[in-house]
């Protein structure tokens, strides 16, 4: 088992701000979630896997993240959002953005 992971240096949003997860390890966090709202979670630890980077562009700005081939995305979908790993993702899907409001 591998759990779904980015690399330490990556930012998240949580509920107190935008956080790097490293500096997250073994604290309660409330960060948004797919349905977006918030929910409590912990980041456990960072081990050793093979990351992948992963471009992700809005409004022209582009921003590049390190994440494990397992973890899971939500892709948007003519009819709602269908479940894809890093893997499976194609050039052109889009992963819709979180409007939860703090």
């Amino acid at each position: 088992y591998f759990p779904y992971c980015f690399r330490g240096d990556t930012e998240i949003m949580t509920k107190d701000g935008i956080k790097c997860l490293v500096d997250l390890v073994e604290k309660d966090i409330v960060v948004l979630n797919k349905n977006h709202g918030w929910e409590h979670a912990t980041v456990k630890r960072f081990g050793v896997q093979r990351l992948y980077k992963l471009s992700l562009e809005r409004h022209g700005n582009i921003k590049e993240i390190y994440v494990t081939g397992n973890h899971k995305w939500f892709v948007k979908q003519k009819k709602g959002t269908k479940e894809f790993t890093t893997l499976e993702l194609e050039r052109g899907m889009k992963i819709p953005f979180n409007t939860a409001k703090t």
